[in-house]
């Protein structure tokens, strides 16, 4: 069934908080995954996307807990009025309620030695 996933705003990191909307509305568009986070990766053409990410647990054929599957949706920011703090930009989910798949332009990224993705110190991911 998954679980919903709200979105609260604030002006200071430690609140107050005002609800803002929803990233996984119980309904016809939900998700049944349970959020676990939001990814920004840098584009080609120096654009940020976020990605919002959940885990479908319990997905797997085999029932092993790491074959279950990931849900990966881009968002997009669309100006709201929020008490308190006027109108300003919050995430939602783009497109139609599920993605088969989406395209992000990492043409940048150049492949290491043998094609494998390697992390540095810095725990940056190098493809």
């Amino acid at each position: 069934m998954g679980s919903d996933a709200r979105v609260y705003v604030g002006s200071a990191p430690m609140g107050p908080y005002e609800y803002a909307g929803h990233l996984n509305d119980f309904g016809d568009a939900h998700v049944p995954a349970q959020n676990s986070g939001i990814v920004e990766v840098t584009q080609a053409d120096g654009s940020n996307a976020f990605i919002w990410v959940a885990d479908m647990w319990m997905s797997a054929a085999s029932g092993l807990k790491g074959d279950d599957l990931q849900y990966w949706h881009p968002l997009t920011f669309v100006t709201r009025e929020v008490r308190g703090l006027g109108r300003i930009p919050v995430p939602e989910r783009q497109g139609p309620p599920w993605l088969e798949a989406f395209e992000l332009n990492l043409s940048h990224i150049k492949a290491s030695r043998g094609g494998q993705a390697s992390c540095d110190d810095d725990a940056n991911v190098h493809y």
